[in-house]
């Protein structure tokens, strides 16, 4: 997948995280604005005419499923910031927060990059990602509940 998909994917993530916080959200923009320079910088790494992203580290497959709505709307992450249902973010139990990552569901080939924002998914579940609903949406695994996902850490 070229990297300016995922560019793509993100800003317009992006696009909304920002819109709510300029409607009087209590987001951060201190927050959206390093997310913006993680996925600038990840676009600028990999060398001229190299048609995918940058080169990952410690890939593996694990479970994942997604959360959005509810109970959970504009409740607080771990790192502090208001979750974002339509966001490109995670939670994972060890990974530390801030990690970015690229996550590429197996059923369906698509991928996408998300950054880890907060803990979970409890140990009892044999998952070990949960994705926000937007990165589920942009993996194409919204109607699985949970799925064979692949994470490559970025950085």
């Amino acid at each position: 997948m070229k990297i300016g998909r995922f560019i793509l994917v993100a800003s317009s993530s992006l696009a909304f995280l920002g819109a709510a916080h300029a409607q009087g959200g209590r987001g951060n923009a201190g927050i959206l604005q390093a997310f913006s320079d993680d996925i600038a910088a990840l676009a600028h790494s990999h060398a001229p005419g190299e048609p995918t992203a940058p080169r990952a580290t410690g890939g593996q497959i694990v479970r994942a499923s997604w959360y959005g709505g509810g109970e959970r709307l504009n409740r607080r992450t771990s790192t502090g910031e208001i979750f974002h249902p339509m966001g490109h973010t995670a939670a994972h139990r060890t990974l530390p927060l801030g990690t970015m990552l690229r996550v590429s569901a197996l059923a369906t080939g698509l991928s996408t990059i998300v950054r880890v924002n907060d803990r979970g998914p409890a140990a009892y579940t044999g998952r070990a990602l949960d994705l926000s609903r937007g990165a589920a949406l942009a993996l194409g695994i919204v109607g699985t509940g949970d799925s064979r996902v692949a994470i490559e850490v970025l950085r």
